[in-house]
């Protein structure tokens, strides 16, 4: 693929990315996606022409958001958050389904600590949880959520400096219990990851 990378360039396109089986090519023209298809076909070959987006922000091998057509494109953890999606591209109502967040570990399992003013957490008078779950960050009568292995604790990835409740129980609370300051992190954090590559207010205008 380096090869159809320098003979991209020699014709006087970008190459954004590139790995075995796909070529991200900004500002393509019908000559060069025609180009890439007979250079594959002498490699072995036969590249489909996916989309031209309208925009198109490429963070890393495996995380993007694009634009076409008016229908934002998101590929990766970070932009699909339901959450981050629907505040930031598609604007869509946020409904309790997208404040619900999944954890499952490998090793241990999970409790939730909801005595967690503690000075050290004992498994004794923790809620068992599993090793997955579905969970709701909360503003108070939450609990710690941690993972627990062979007598240690751990937080669960992505819950530390947070309260949580199962999602079933959060439920109960209505809207105005959930602690919201989780998710607006997270969109703070997407925002901040497109402006390293230029305007956000620039990229999602349309």
């Amino acid at each position: 693929m380096i090869d159809l990378k320098h003979a991209v360039q020699e014709k006087g396109f970008i190459v954004a990315h590139i790995k075995t089986d796909s070529i991200k090519i900004p500002d393509a023209t019908p000559e060069i996606i025609n180009f890439v298809f007979k250079f594959g076909k002498k490699y072995g070959y036969d590249f489909e022409h996916e989309a031209t987006y309208e925009k198109f922000c490429l963070v890393n091998d495996a995380v993007y958001v694009a634009y076409k057509d008016g229908v934002w494109t998101t590929v990766g953890a970070q932009f699909s958050h339901p959450y981050v999606y629907k505040t930031l591209f598609s604007h869509d109502p946020i409904t309790f389904d997208d404040m619900c967040e999944t954890r499952s570990v490998m090793q241990g399992a999970m409790y939730l600590d909801f005595e967690h003013d503690r000075p050290m957490p004992l498994l004794e008078g923790m809620t068992f949880v599993g090793r997955t779950g579905r969970f709701v960050p909360v503003k108070s009568a939450g609990g710690m959520l941690w993972r627990i292995k062979d007598e240690k604790h751990f937080a669960v990835t992505g819950t530390k400096g947070y309260q949580w409740m199962e999602a079933d129980m959060a439920k109960l609370l209505g809207e105005d219990a959930i602690d919201k300051s989780y998710f607006e992190r997270l969109v703070d954090e997407a925002v901040r990851t497109i402006e390293k590559f230029g305007s956000f207010n620039d990229f999602v205008s349309t």
